[in-house]
Parts: structure tokens; C-alpha cells; sequence
């Protein structure tokens, strides 16, 4: 199975199994999601080629996408490459599929741009807060930005950025 595997950045230690086409970038949308200012919404493209082999293509990023220090928009990927976008390094590779359990990462929601200030909530966290505000009777009032649930804690709570939509929150 192939993989990439961030080193640092806010995804640092999480692993994904890549399928046919595997697109990173901002948006909600993305296979892999990475909340950074210097990540376009449709960053990059990780692809199976024909022959089983895999290239990584730039999607007219505004910021570049690098393999091994060298910006490139298309490039075929060997093992152990490691793709730099945005602050974020990930290594290419193959593992066994015993090695690693990618079907149920560490999932986190991220308020704001994804930097050391960030604020980190645990999934389970926000939904068990959620469930009991709607319980306790207490209506939601969503933020501009979106209709999500989320969007509403985001007020509330005073987050830089809706976790739905990634829009600034007022």
C-alpha cells in the first residue's frame, strides 16, 4: 500500500493510504486537508499511473509544490520522497498494510490557520457538546459563514476560523 506520511506540520504523524488520485490542498473537499495560508485550495494531485507507479502534479498552486527541495508541477515519485507543501513535509512510500492503520486517524478539528497557536478539539468532544446544548433545548445561532452546527460553536467560542467552511468567523 502507498502512503504519505507528514513529518511535521499540524498533521504531523498521521498517515494516508493514497487511491487512484489523491488531492491535497485547503479545501473541505480535499482527500488530505491542510489548513495553512500557504496552501491553495486544490494544492496538489497524487496519481497511479498506468503502471502502478505514482507522480504528485502541482494544480497552479500559487505557492509551489517541492519534492526532494525541488519545486516542481509534475514529477514521478520514488520511495521515501519527501513533498514539501505548504509547512508541511510528507514522505512517500510503501508499506505493508499491517504496518499502519490509516482508515481511522487521529481526527481533529483545527480553528484557524493551522500554526502552533492553533486550538485543537477532539471530534468526540464537539459532538457530545453539540448533543447536549440540543438536549438542553439551546438553539444554535450559526455563524454568517455557514449553516454548520460547528460554525455556531466557532462563534461562541471565539475561534479564528469555521471549521466547516474555513471562513474567518465574526
Amino acid at each position: 500500500m502507498k502512503i504519505l506520511h507528514a513529518k511535521n506540520g499540524p498533521l504531523a504523524g498521521n498517515s494516508y493510504k493514497l487511491g487512484a488520485s489523491t488531492v491535497i490542498g485547503r479545501d473541505g473537499e480535499s482527500d488530505i486537508q491542510l489548513i495553512d495560508d500557504g496552501v491553495s485550495r486544490r494544492h496538489a494531485c497524487v496519481v497511479e499511473n498506468e503502471n502502478g507507479s505514482f507522480s504528485i502534479i502541482d494544480l497552479g498552486s500559487r505557492n509551489g509544490t517541492q519534492v526532494c527541495g525541488e519545486a516542481v508541477r509534475t514529477r514521478s515519485l520514488a520511495q521515501r520522497d519527501e513533498i514539501t507543501i505548504g509547512g508541511t513535509t510528507f514522505l512517500f512510500g510503501e508499506v505493508d498494510d499491517a504496518q499502519v492503520d490509516t482508515d481511522h486517524p487521529d481526527m481533529r478539528l483545527t480553528s484557524g490557520p493551522a500554526l502552533e497557536s492553533t486550538v485543537m478539539h477532539e471530534v468526540s468532544d464537539v459532538v457530545a457538546d453539540l448533543r447536549a446544548r440540543a438536549a438542553a433545548g439551546e438553539a444554535a445561532s450559526p455563524s454568517p459563514c455557514c449553516d454548520s452546527p460547528l460554525a455556531s460553536r466557532a462563534q461562541t467560542e471565539g475561534w479564528a476560523h469555521c471549521p466547516s467552511c474555513g471562513s474567518p468567523v465574526e
